[in-house]
């Protein structure tokens, strides 16, 4: 037997769903990226990329600061400075980077 039309929209809400409850976890040095809306806290630094959280943008919720961070991170930034709405920037690398391993 077929699934009922209330079946179907219960798959297809659970679907669509399907990443509401998730949390973004911190990756390594994350949570020492600073997120600023002050040009003046970057001037010395170098732009290392965009990062857009705007998927994890939910009331109530600080999942978007973490995936900034995240990004960050990624990009080899240690700062973020807002430039549209709270989540979206550019990455920055104000600190040296650290030396290569020999």
């Amino acid at each position: 037997m077929g699934l009922t039309r209330w079946g179907w929209v219960a798959m297809l809400l659970g679907t669509a769903c399907a990443g509401c409850g998730s949390d973004v976890v911190l990756g390594p040095a994350a949570d020492r990226v600073k997120i600023t809306r002050d040009p003046d806290a970057v001037s010395g630094c170098t732009a290392v990329g965009q990062v857009n959280a705007n998927a994890f943008l939910r009331v109530g919720s600080d999942e978007y600061v973490r995936k900034m961070q995240n990004e960050a991170v990624g990009l080899g930034g240690d700062a973020v400075l807002l430039t549209s709405g709270p989540a979206v920037g550019v990455a920055y690398r104000c600190k040296a980077a650290p030396p290569a391993a020999h």
